[in-house]
């Protein structure tokens, strides 16, 4: 891991594209390798507990959870070179917020266009 990236202009961007998918996005120190986690709102309950109350039918609507990125890692110090200069992020962000789904062991909101993005992000990677 390297030194921390200033991510304001990124967290704001990822906000921005993100919308009411999440409640928040901040930095956490509490990541090693990964990119992003997703953590509970203040809501008292965590994510694993949410999903399980969820799928027992005994809990309503609640809220996004947050999206935490580690400013250390170097997917996030590039996605934060972009939106320094200005660039969309919209597409990075969605794969981000599914990257974290799917760590969190949760399958992401649309698993075709996950794929579909994945896809291009590789294919960008390769012919770069």
């Amino acid at each position: 891991q390297g030194e921390a990236t200033d991510t304001a202009a990124l967290v704001k961007a990822l906000k921005a594209a993100l919308g009411d998918a999440v409640s928040e996005v901040r930095t956490t120190d509490r990541l090693v390798e990964s990119a992003v986690v997703l953590a509970a709102s203040n809501t008292g309950l965590d994510l694993q507990m949410q999903r399980l109350l969820k799928r027992a039918g005994r809990l309503g609507a609640s809220a996004p959870p947050v999206l935490e990125i580690n400013p250390r890692h170097a997917l996030i110090a590039a996605l934060a070179k972009q939106a320094d200069a200005g660039k969309d992020v919209t597409a990075d962000a969605e794969v981000l917020l599914d990257l974290a789904r799917v760590q969190d062991g949760d399958l992401p909101q649309d698993p075709a266009a996950f794929a579909r993005r994945v896809e291009r992000a590789l294919a960008g990677a390769i012919t770069a």
